[in-house]
């Protein structure tokens, strides 16, 4: 991670989009305190992991649900 002054920054601009294309994350500051962060955006979209295996892992047993609140209620009317 690449830190540099907002003038460093304004005279290498070129430079950094180059490294941050290479998936380098830039931070700039001004007066010592950090004001900004670029980074790659691809880095920023990832995919968000497969719904099916976790559908795969949930093991079933018993009645439904829908079929096990029905029952409840009936339980309760009685």
């Amino acid at each position: 991670m690449k830190q540099l002054s907002v003038r460093e920054a304004r005279a290498q601009f070129c430079t950094l989009i180059d490294a941050i294309s290479h998936g380098e994350t830039v931070v700039i500051t001004r007066h010592g305190r950090k004001i900004a962060g670029l980074f790659p955006l691809h880095d920023a979209k990832k995919k968000l992991p497969s719904m099916k295996k976790f559908r795969e892992s949930i093991k079933i047993s018993g009645d439904s649900l829908s079929k096990t609140v029905i029952n409840q209620r009936n339980e309760e009317r009685y």
